[in-house]
């Protein structure tokens, strides 16, 4: 956790001196929030979690159940206890309910995609599957472009109460961790995160 605390201090001071690699206002504040969430998310703590999540919506936790993400569960604003535990009163399959399963990966591939994140990296060109094992972290923290609607997530379409709680909120930043064939993406609105997607790449 030190690496990945001193990689992000990196990150925030390397374009201290301002000109056309400036940082966003916001984005240190942003990487942060998003360091805690893979610490609570390995530790599998909602009371963590939920400290970096909007304080009105809590989060909105997805997974890749089927063909597309969608979302499973939602942890609301003020819960604590084991986030596995939210999973397992959504009738969610075992991968998330174990807390070595989906929380412990998640996290992770925050943790690694922190330590080598950018802004506004631009596209991820996914690697062939048999390159995926060897394939460094890549993350990126997106500043623009970053609404939740489902023409990227077609579960929307489905999810009524997700598409809801989608349309009413204003995401602020999007972060986009790759790690093998692991894919996290994270919104978050400017009061706090608000939506954690883990999907895979050739079903890794």
């Amino acid at each position: 956790m030190r690496s990945l605390v001193v990689a992000i201090v990196a990150l925030g001071t390397g374009c201290a001196g301002g000109g056309r690699n400036a940082r966003p206002a916001g984005s240190e504040q942003a990487l942060a929030r998003l360091g805690r969430l893979a610490a609570a998310m390995q530790a599998d703590d909602a009371s963590r979690a939920l400290a970096v999540g909007d304080p009105r919506d809590g989060i909105v936790f997805w997974g890749t159940p089927g063909a597309y993400p969608r979302p499973l569960f939602r942890v609301p604003a003020g819960a604590s206890g084991l986030l596995s535990v939210f999973a397992e009163r959504a009738d969610a399959d075992g991968y998330y309910t174990e807390p070595s399963g989906y929380w412990r990966e998640a996290g992770a591939v925050l943790e690694r995609a922190l330590a080598v994140a950018q802004i506004d990296a631009g596209q991820y060109r996914v690697p062939p599957e048999e390159e995926l094992t060897r394939a460094p972290p890549w993350g990126s923290l997106d500043t623009h472009g970053v609404a939740l609607t489902a023409r990227e997530y077609p579960a929307l379409d489905e999810e009524s109460e997700t598409s809801a709680l989608a349309k009413r909120q204003v995401q602020r930043y999007r972060f986009r961790a790759e790690v093998g064939g692991s894919s996290v993406t994270v919104y978050m609105s400017e009061r706090g995160i608000t939506h954690v997607i883990l999907t895979w790449h050739y079903d890794a």
